[in-house]
């Protein structure tokens, strides 16, 4: 039965992969002050050019007095984009975008907002200021790793819903109460054939499990 309203794929179906697990980096902000300039640098998960307006839009209110707003990032699919906000072409954006680079980070916004202090850093101070303060922003945030992942849906009586409750493997996305348990798990793509195993021997019974929808990201 289609309880959550769509059209289930077999379990068996054969999907197309989509491109490799990815690392990325949750919400965070780091500053250092260089001859009397301070440096405040803030990233983002983003996964579309619309979130990225979001968060720069948010990092220039919480900052309106600021000299610059220097940013860069890079999505999934391999767009890009640096921009320096009045800096000397080359100090600011893409000092940021080649922190992101040497992380191997993906969906990632890095903002870097400038207070001028008076003092002139110079093209060398500007580039290593900003390449500094992106660097140490990535290496005190937490790094996560994104992995194709598949909403896979079983039905289960309430004592057994009970037990998947308990156990922390299991990452549940929604749940329908009927006559027994309709739930929508996230499974990592890589794992879908143990997650069945498990399943299926916690309960000592066959279940019947279908895919809703296509691979995403998750975890």
């Amino acid at each position: 039965m289609d309880i959550f309203g769509v059209n289930f794929f077999l379990y068996d179906l054969i999907i197309e992969s989509m491109s490799e697990d990815y690392m990325s980096v949750l919400e965070n902000n780091f500053d250092i002050v260089v001859k009397k300039s301070k440096f405040i640098s803030n990233s983002f998960f983003v996964e579309n050019e619309s979130d990225i307006k979001k968060k720069i839009s948010l990092v220039k209110k919480l900052n309106y007095d600021a000299s610059h707003h220097v940013y860069a990032y890079l999505l999934l699919d391999g767009t890009s984009k640096s921009y320096d906000d009045g800096e000397p072409s080359g100090t600011a954006g893409v000092q940021v975008l080649k922190v992101i680079n040497n992380f191997n980070l993906k969906n990632v916004l890095i903002v870097v907002t400038r207070y001028f202090g008076g003092t002139k850093l110079g093209t060398g101070g500007l580039s290593r200021a900003y390449f500094e303060c992106a660097d140490l922003l990535i290496k005190n945030s937490k790094i996560i790793t994104k992995k194709k992942c598949l909403k896979v849906a079983i039905e289960v009586t309430y004592k057994e819903y009970d037990k998947i409750v308990k156990n922390s493997d299991f990452k549940i996305i929604e749940t329908i109460f009927l006559l027994n348990v309709n739930l929508l798990i996230a499974v990592e793509n890589s794992k879908i054939d143990e997650f069945k195993n498990k399943i299926e021997c916690m309960f000592s019974r066959k279940l019947d499990f279908s895919i809703k929808g296509e691979e995403y990201f998750d975890f």
